[in-house]
């Protein structure tokens, strides 16, 4: 059986380049964003990269747009490390809040029809969004996806937002 969720090799901060805060890095992911505590707020996790003089952060919207540092931020929001004077940029990341499948920072029900649209529709999804709809990590995006929302919205269970790995694991 082929995972919905794909395995990706963690992402390496460079050398001088640290996170604190606790996010976390799982795959080319940035994870522990939990909106309720106000860790999906782009100043937030800006401040969370500790860069040597020589570095700069960039981050945007899942559209390319840019964000204010009291913005909060969905799945599929984009982190970039710079060097200094260089274009490109040496590090990539994109954030994923486990539950945020449709990417607009929020737990709800566009969540709920994001998984449903996976799994009944076979609408295709992002990397970040298949991450993030899958909220019971087992790799897969089921029913148990389906139940973790629904418990978030209506029994206030709160979606963990860490993982071991990017497939599973807690």
């Amino acid at each position: 059986i082929v995972p919905d969720v794909p395995v990706i090799p963690d992402v390496q901060l460079p050398d001088g380049v640290s996170l604190v805060d606790d996010y976390q890095i799982t795959g080319r992911f940035l994870i522990n964003a939990w909106p309720d505590d106000g860790r999906n707020i782009a100043k937030r996790i800006k401040e969370a990269f500790v860069l040597p003089a020589d570095m700069r952060i960039e981050i945007t919207q899942r559209n390319d747009n840019p964000v204010t540092d009291d913005m909060g931020l969905g799945t599929g929001a984009k982190i970039k490390l710079y060097k200094t004077g260089v274009s490109e940029p040496v590090i990539f990341l994109e954030l994923v809040i486990f539950g945020d499948g449709c990417g607009d920072g929020w737990i709800n029900s566009n969540d709920f029809s994001a998984v449903f649209d996976f799994m009944y529709r076979g609408k295709h999804r992002l990397e970040a969004e298949l991450l993030a709809m899958d909220a019971v990590p087992d790799g897969f995006i089921n029913s148990n996806d389906f139940s973790a929302v629904f418990d978030y919205m209506y029994r206030g269970r709160k979606i963990p937002q860490t993982r071991l790995s990017a497939t599973g694991g807690q």
